[in-house]
C-alpha cells in the first residue's frame, strides 16, 4: 500500500528468521533509495550462502542502482559462475553495460541470455532498447512487438512501440499503445503526453486538449503540457491569443531554466 516505514518495521522483525523477509526488506530499501542499507542486508544473505546466484544478483542490482558498474559486473559474473542459466544475472548485466553506453557488450550479453530462453520478455525488451540506441529502429520495433506478444503488461515495450509509431506518424498505432499503457497505469504522465500528441497528429483536437488538461490536473506545473497546449492552440485551433497565453505560462513556469534556444521561441 506504499507504507514503506511499516513495511520496513515488520520485515526487520521477520528477517532474522526468514530470508524472504530480508529480500523484501532489500526491496523496501531500494524503493526508498536507502542503498547502503540494502547492500548491508544483501551481504548478510551472501554470508549465509556465498554461492547463491540469487543473492549475488540481488547485490549486483543494488550496485547498478548506485551507479557502481564495476561492482555490479563483478557480482553478476559471480552469479553466472554459480548458475550459468540465471536469466536475472543476464538482465542486470546487460542493463549495466547499456547504462555505461557499452552497447555491443550489452547486445552480446542479451543474446547469450536469450540462448537459454529465447522468449524471456525482459531480455527481449532490453535488446530492443539496445537496438534503438544502435539506430536499428526496425529491429527494435520487432523486439518490442515480440515482448508484448509474450507479456501484455510490459509497459516499457508498449511505450517504445508508441514512441516509434509517433515518430513515423502512425497515429492510430501510437494511440493504441499509449491507451493500453494507461489501462494499466492511468496516471502515467509520458503515456498521456504521447497520447495527446498522437491525437493532435490525427487532428482530434478536443481529445488532445482533454488529455493535456488531465496532465495539468495531475501537475499544474507540467511545462511539457503547457508547451504542447500552446502548440495545439496555435497550429490546431489557430487561436493565437490562447496560444500566447499558454506559451507565456510555460515561460513563467520555466523561469531561469529557460534557455535562449528553447523551442518556445519558435512560436
Amino acid at each position: 500500500k506504499g507504507d514503506l516505514d511499516n513495511a520496513e518495521k515488520y520485515y526487520k522483525m521477520a528477517s532474522s528468521k526468514m530470508d524472504i523477509a530480508s529480500e523484501n526488506l532489500i526491496n523496501v530499501y531500494r524503493k526508498a533509495n536507502k542503498h547502503s542499507q540494502a547492500v548491508e542486508i544483501a551481504k548478510a544473505l551472501l554470508k549465509k550462502d556465498e554461492k547463491s546466484a540469487r543473492y549475488n544478483v540481488i547485490l549486483a542490482s543494488i550496485y547498478k542502482d548506485q551507479k557502481k558498474p564495476d561492482e555490479a559486473v563483478k557480482y553478476c559474473r559471480k552469479a553466472l559462475r554459480f548458475d550459468p542459466t540465471n536469466l536475472e544475472a543476464y538482465r542486470v548485466l546487460s542493463l549495466v553495460y547499456y547504462e555505461a553506453n557499452k552497447m555491443q557488450l550489452a547486445r552480446l550479453t542479451c543474446i547469450q541470455g536469450l540462448k537459454i530462453d529465447s522468449n524471456d520478455p525482459g531480455l527481449n525488451n532490453i535488446l530492443g532498447m539496445i537496438l534503438l540506441k544502435l539506430d536499428d529502429e526496425s529491429g527494435a520495433l520487432n523486439q518490442f512487438l515480440k515482448v508484448v506478444s509474450l507479456r501484455k503488461d510490459m509497459i516499457d515495450a508498449k511505450m517504445n512501440i508508441g514512441a516509434i509509431n509517433l515518430k513515423y506518424s502512425n497515429y492510430d498505432g501510437a494511440i493504441k499503445q499509449f491507451t493500453e499503457v494507461l489501462s494499466y497505469e492511468p496516471r502515467n504522465r509520458d503515456a498521456l503526453l504521447g497520447l495527446a500528441v498522437a491525437y493532435r497528429g490525427k487532428k482530434q483536437f478536443e481529445d488532445a486538449k482533454r488529455t493535456y488538461e488531465a496532465m495539468l490536473k495531475m501537475n499544474p506545473k507540467d511545462t511539457a503540457a503547457m508547451m504542447n497546449m500552446g502548440i495545439l492552440m496555435y497550429k490546431g485551433y489557430e487561436n493565437y491569443d490562447e496560444a500566447i497565453k499558454w506559451f507565456e505560462m510555460y515561460k513563467n513556469t520555466m523561469g531561469t531554466a529557460l534557455g535562449m534556444k528553447d523551442p518556445v521561441y519558435q512560436y
